[in-house]
């Protein structure tokens, strides 16, 4: 037993990469004295003339390197990563004024509208970049500056929202008429036009259910009202092509239009005389359900007027009162999936158009090439101000 024991232990000596432990630590210990820095595995073998598992099993706490770097690959990856630094600052520099705006103006709202507050696809257009150097610039500003960019504290944004939407009533409308109008916590006062640029009609205020108007400001008057803002942009402006880009942005707001299933109205902008027709109007929700009035403006409205409407206002609001909640559920689910395909229409998901991702202004006003041709009975030409036509009511 002790011979073969002994014999066993000579053959395991005589094999090639025997020397381990204390040899590969102290042969280590030389090469990084010799080299001034921890030696790699090959290294480390041809010195030692070592195996491989015999440096690996014996290694313990001693570290090697990855391999050698040649000084001029220090210098270039020294150079590279400086040019790296130097572009990110350059592009920070360059998008945090765009950034700050954002958390100074409230979102969506006119201010931020006059002070050109971008979203990140229009600042990849303004400044040629990409969007994934846009989306990592505005996310590496946020988080540096996070203590810094905070929005408004929801108080002092809804007092100035307040403060927005009395001015746009004083101007466009009479808040003393939509406060004897108003509605009641199930059943809102809504204003299926634009309140903040177009007058408000007796044909435009409309009774909806609270949960249907709530999801309606949300989901589809923000899009109605970027597509107004654009259209009299274009109309002041008169670039090349406005008469089309009219035309298309008529489009596109009908369509938003149609999603709140009459609950809603866009004013389509004629682009030949440049004003505005009243829209496809659904007059049994209106305040003015009987179209007496002629949708004339609040302001003008005569106190004969004002009688007319008062005749059957009360029947509108009683029966928007009985929409079963069945229905209501079912209004909102349509406008939450129509809304989410974009003006393309309910069911195609339109990437580019939709209000969730490019932001609200980056609606595409050459989406559609052709203004569809509308047969005559069914109503006149939006440019002509038109509405449904309803057989048994001229």
């Amino acid at each position: 037993m002790a011979d073969e024991t002994l014999f066993t232990d000579i053959l395991t000596r005589l094999r090639p990469g025997f020397k381990v432990g204390g040899e590969v630590k102290e042969v280590h210990t030389q090469l990084k004295n010799k080299l001034k820095r921890n030696p790699t595995l090959q290294e480390l073998r041809n010195a030692g003339d070592f195996s491989y598992k015999g440096v690996k099993n014996n290694l313990g706490n001693l570290k090697l390197s990855e391999g050698r770097v040649l000084e001029s690959t220090k210098i270039a990856t020294k150079a590279a990563t400086t040019a790296a630094e130097k572009k990110r600052t350059a592009l920070d520099n360059l998008l945090k004024p765009e950034v700050e705006k954002r958390y100074k103006y409230p979102k969506q709202s006119v201010e931020a509208e006059k002070n050109k507050v971008l979203t990140n696809p229009e600042l990849a257009k303004k400044y040629k970049l990409s969007p994934y150097q846009v989306e990592r610039t505005v996310a590496r500003i946020k988080k540096e500056g996070k203590s810094e960019y905070k929005q408004k504290p929801g108080s002092e944004l809804n007092k100035e929202k307040i403060a927005r939407r009395r001015t746009a009533q004083k101007k466009y409308s009479v808040p003393a008429l939509e406060q004897k109008y108003r509605g009641n916590k199930k059943v809102h006062l809504g204003h299926a036009g634009d309140l903040y640029n177009v007058p408000v009609t007796a044909a435009s205020l409309k009774y909806t259910p609270s949960k249907i108007n709530l999801l309606i400001e949300k989901k589809i008057d923000p899009a109605i009202k970027a597509i107004i803002v654009s259209q009299n942009r274009l109309a002041k402006n008169k670039p090349k092509g406005y008469k089309k880009m009219i035309e298309n942005y008529n489009i596109k707001g009908l369509k938003y239009a149609s999603f709140a299933k009459g609950y809603k109205v866009f004013p389509p902008l004629d682009p030949n005389t440049l004003k505005r027709g009243p829209g496809i109007v659904d007059y049994s929700k209106a305040v003015d359900t009987l179209g007496l009035t002629k949708n004339k403006p609040l302001k003008k409205l005569t106190k004969q007027d004002k009688a007319l409407i008062e005749l059957n206002r009360k029947n509108v609001l009683e029966s928007q009162k009985k929409v079963t909640p069945k229905e209501v559920n079912k209004i909102l689910k349509f406008i939450k999936k129509a809304t989410k395909a974009g003006p393309s229409g309910y069911g195609a998901m339109a990437s580019g158009s939709s209000t969730r991702q490019a932001g609200l202004r980056e609606i595409n006003p050459l989406r559609y090439a052709v203004v569809p041709k509308y047969k005559q009975g069914g109503f006149t030409s939006y440019f002509n101000g038109g509405i449904v036509a309803v057989k048994g009511v001229n």
